[in-house]
């Protein structure tokens, strides 16, 4: 999860790591777009070229005051559970991908896992 905006505005040391943020309008697959995907990146300036960083190389430089990036694990026991209130919403591998092979995985978790 990344957070770009904390209310404090944005600052950063010319020439450190710093992530850009791309939007939902690059041109990507059609399903990026159903799934209203953004995109980011991680770039900084190196002997007058631009090169990728890894996102954790630029948090922290602001006193957590901008840029949280955040790993969430779930424990495998709450799989189930988890894509079965998922799929209450309509979203599913169906829904996300579209595909012939994404509805046949949709029915099987229903099917298998008594819906």
């Amino acid at each position: 999860m990344y957070v770009e905006n904390l209310n404090f505005g944005r600052g950063g040391a010319l020439g450190a790591p710093e992530v850009a943020t791309l939007s939902q309008y690059v041109s990507a697959h059609k399903r990026h777009f159903t799934q209203q995907s953004e995109y980011t990146a991680c770039i900084a300036k190196n002997n007058d070229k631009w090169c990728f960083h890894p996102h954790a190389d630029a948090m922290g430089t602001a006193n957590g005051q901008q840029d949280r990036l955040e790993k969430i694990l779930i424990p495998a026991r709450l799989r189930k559970e988890l894509l079965r209130r998922l799929d209450a919403m309509n979203v599913n591998a169906f829904s996300l991908f579209g595909t012939e092979e994404a509805l046949m995985e949709t029915l099987a978790f229903r099917e298998l896992n008594e819906w």
